[in-house]
C-alpha cells in the first residue's frame, strides 16, 4: 500500500475541511481556533493519523474526571482529569501501596476485562493499531520505596477521557517489574467520577 500517496490525499482533504470550517464559523469572534494534529506513520502498519478539531472542543463541555481502584482499592487508586475533552493532555495522579521496592510498569489495556488475573484485558491500548510502537497505553514506570508506596503524577498527551482515544471502561494494570512481561500485581477498570477531585484544583489541571 502506498502510504505516501494516502498522506497526500489526506492533506488535501484536511485543507478542504479547514477552508469549509473557517468559512462557516466566526472563529475570531468566538475565540475558537482550528487545530490539525498529526501522529506519525508506522511503516507497513499505518499512515499518518490526523485529528481536525476546534479548541475548546465545544462551548458547553466540562472537564472530565475518571478513576481506577486497583485490586478494589487494596493497591491504591489512580485519578485522571482532562480539562477540554476529548482534546488536550490528561493529568494522572494517585497513590499506589503494597508494592515491592523497585520499578513497576503501569499500562492501560484494550479491554475492561479483569478475568484470569487481568490477562483477559488484552494488549496495551493503542487506537492506531501500531502494536507497541506508539506507546499510547504506556503510563511509564514508577519507583516504589521500601514502604511499598508510590506517589504518581503523569501528564499523558496521547490518551483522552472521551472520543476514539478514550480510556474509560478499559483496564489499568500495575506490574511486578519495569516491563509488561512481568506479572500483574494489581489492576482495575477506569470509570467516570464526579469532579472536581479533592486536592486537585484548576491550577493543576493540564492545559
Amino acid at each position: 500500500m502506498n502510504w505516501q500517496a494516502m498522506d497526500v490525499s489526506k492533506s488535501a482533504l484536511l485543507l478542504a475541511v479547514y477552508v469549509a470550517v473557517a468559512g462557516c464559523f466566526p472563529l475570531r469572534s468566538s475565540n475558537r481556533s482550528l487545530h490539525v494534529r498529526s501522529f506519525p506513520a508506522v511503516e507497513g502498519v499505518s499512515s499518518n493519523v490526523y485529528e481536525v478539531l476546534m479548541k475548546p472542543y465545544t462551548f458547553d463541555i466540562h472537564p472530565l474526571t475518571a478513576a481506577v481502584q486497583l485490586n478494589n482499592g487494596e493497591k491504591g487508586a489512580l485519578f485522571f482529569r482532562q480539562r477540554y475533552p476529548p482534546v488536550g493532555p490528561v493529568l494522572v495522579t494517585g497513590n499506589l501501596t503494597g508494592l515491592s521496592p523497585g520499578k513497576h510498569a503501569i499500562y492501560i489495556h484494550q479491554w475492561g476485562d479483569l478475568r484470569d488475573r487481568c490477562e483477559a484485558a488484552g494488549p496495551q491500548f493503542d487506537p492506531y493499531q501500531a502494536v507497541h510502537t506508539s506507546r499510547v497505553g504506556d503510563l511509564g514506570n514508577v519507583l516504589a520505596e521500601r514502604d511499598g508506596e508510590v506517589q504518581v503524577v503523569v501528564r499523558k498527551e496521547q490518551i483522552s477521557l472521551a472520543g476514539p482515544r478514550g480510556i474509560v471502561g478499559r483496564a489499568v494494570s500495575v506490574h511486578a517489574g519495569p516491563e509488561d512481561a512481568s506479572p500483574v500485581v494489581a489492576c482495575g477498570i477506569v470509570g467516570y467520577i464526579q469532579h472536581p477531585l479533592p486536592g486537585i484544583s484548576n491550577d493543576r489541571t493540564p492545559r
